[in-house]
């Protein structure tokens, strides 16, 4: 696990292109804690790891959910080759097409589609809603350990 965390970190930090320093500058100032960049390779390295209570803040810094610091590669190889495919554009002179040759049968398929549109967009917000509140706690959660730490 820790191998896996470890790469995963280094992985995404690469695709940020931040250096190691860089890096650890951001975690220590979002957490309030210094770091090294000794400590940042060996949780590279899987000698080591952080501490669950930095895992948000890591997240946070490369922009990827908490679950992909402890995923496998093609896990999230698969999630990013999947998102394209669901915002390919639609080829208008298809539907011009049709609705010459078949106008009420088009607005009954353009009014499906629409629907559908519609739910796929409910689900996303609550999705989303769903992220939030995941997201508060974690600020809250890390304030609550920078206040205990603090005193």
């Amino acid at each position: 696990m820790k191998t896996r965390l470890g790469r995963n970190i280094a992985t995404n930090r690469k695709k940020l292109r931040l250096t190691q320093s860089d890096f650890i500058e951001r975690i220590s100032q979002l957490a309030g804690i210094s770091f090294r960049t000794a400590t940042l390779s060996a949780w590279e390295n899987g000698n080591s790891s952080p501490s669950s209570d930095l895992l948000p803040v890591i997240a946070e810094v490369l922009e990827v959910p908490m679950k992909v610091l402890f995923s496998d590669e093609t896990e999230q190889v698969q999630e990013v080759e999947e998102e394209p495919e669901r915002h390919e554009r639609v080829d208008i002179s298809l539907y011009e097409q049709a609705f010459r040759n078949a106008p009420e049968d088009t607005f009954h398929k353009l009014l499906e589609q629409y629907n559908r549109t519609l739910e796929e967009l409910e689900e996303a917000k609550a999705r989303n809603q769903n992220l939030e509140g995941k997201l508060e706690v974690s600020n809250s959660f890390i304030q609550q350990l920078m206040n205990g730490r603090a005193e």
